[in-house]
């Protein structure tokens, strides 16, 4: 009972804290650069990469502490090729102003309840919940150790852990549902478009399908899941 108080009490408190400080105190560094691009507004491109397997990811943690997961690698690799293309992006317009931010905020959904699907041999549940929070964390971009990789890494698995002893998910998914359901649109619009914490990515891991799936009879030999993103993303 004292943990569960703890955890959504004050665990709560302080996901509500962090979440308005960084909402309101946070800038999101690539809104300089937009609004200076002469890409027309709303033109999105698509990357695709695969360079590794989870079990080499995991590998990767492992070899960090025990503690670091795979989210946490996954988190790092992203934040690392945001921190390039801000360094690309000040090269390009050579402003000596523009100095590396000391941490970027991404957003982290979280799968809160699975039975969505059904397992059509085992008739089991399967986990693929449609009940997603989601958390902002502020990742550190500055290397603070003899091996940069390896210490960012560390401070990225400590920045995303403390997020995750709140329940700022369930926060979250039960505030955009009591808006979805019962505030006009406008206001939900404005919730979501402002309560981003000044995200700069969304981050997710997908599991995927724990038994073969086929399309048409034919065999799926790969998924990728596609997040729409929310308004102020």
């Amino acid at each position: 009972l004292v943990t569960l108080v703890f955890y959504y009490i004050i665990g709560g408190i302080k996901a509500l804290v962090l979440q308005t400080w960084r909402t309101f105190h946070s800038v999101n560094p690539f809104d300089p650069i937009i609004a200076e691009s002469k890409c027309p507004a709303g033109k999105r491109t698509v990357a695709w990469r695969a360079f590794g397997s989870v079990i080499e990811m995991k590998e990767v943690a492992k070899a960090v502490s025990k503690k670091t997961t795979i989210n946490d690698v996954s988190v790092y690799i992203v934040t690392a090729a945001i921190k390039r293309q801000l360094a690309w992006h000040y090269e390009q317009a050579n402003a000596s102003g523009n100095t590396m931010p000391h941490h970027v905020n991404v957003c982290i959904p979280v799968h809160l309840l699975g039975g969505a699907l059904v397992d059509p041999k085992t008739g089991d549940r399967v986990p693929l919940g449609n009940k997603i929070g989601a958390f902002v964390a502020a990742i550190p971009l500055a290397e603070k150790d003899d091996n940069p990789a390896t210490g960012r890494l560390k401070t990225c698995s400590a920045a995303l852990k403390e997020q995750k002893s709140t329940p700022a998910p369930l926060i979250a998914w039960r505030t955009a549902k009591l808006l979805a359901d019962y505030a006009p649109n406008s206001i939900a619009k404005y919730a979501m478009r402002n309560t981003n914490g000044q995200s700069a990515a969304v981050v997710s891991n997908i599991k995927g399908f724990p038994f073969q799936t086929h399309w048409n009879s034919r065999c799926v030999e790969f998924l990728c899941a596609f997040l729409p993103l929310p308004p102020g993303m």
